[in-house]
């Protein structure tokens, strides 16, 4: 269980919630100088997951980077309300026209690739 603790003044000094929060809850705000609010993540389960959708891009003219942050979020389901890290949420993902896609600035000319060979001397 996850506790919040708004301040109404400045110079609130406040005991941190133990064990038994019940008796926080029931001292009132004048008491605390303050206000407890009880909050609790949602994480999705397996029965959670709907069906996964299959998308089409169509990557015609679509600046490269821009379009690539999409499709990850979608293939990692983050853009759904239920989202999980650990869980498999996202969908399907066909792109077409990939050939077509827009690169923006010079970077194709401008990368310059370092090696290192990794032996000293």
């Amino acid at each position: 269980m996850t506790f919040a603790i708004i301040s109404t003044s400045r110079t609130a000094n406040v005991e941190r919630p133990s064990e038994n929060y019940k008796n926080y809850l029931t001292k009132s705000k004048s008491d605390l100088g303050c206000m407890i609010v009880i909050m609790s993540t949602t994480l999705a389960k397996a029965m959670d997951i709907e069906n996964k959708q299959w998308l089409l891009f169509d990557a015609t003219a679509k600046i490269l980077g821009r379009l690539a942050i999409k499709i990850a979020n979608i293939l990692r389901g983050r853009d759904k309300p239920i989202y999980t890290p650990h869980m498999d949420m996202g969908d399907f993902v066909i792109v077409i026209n990939a050939e077509k896609v827009k690169r923006t600035g010079n970077t194709e000319n401008d990368k310059e690739y370092m090696f290192y060979s990794g032996s000293q001397g």
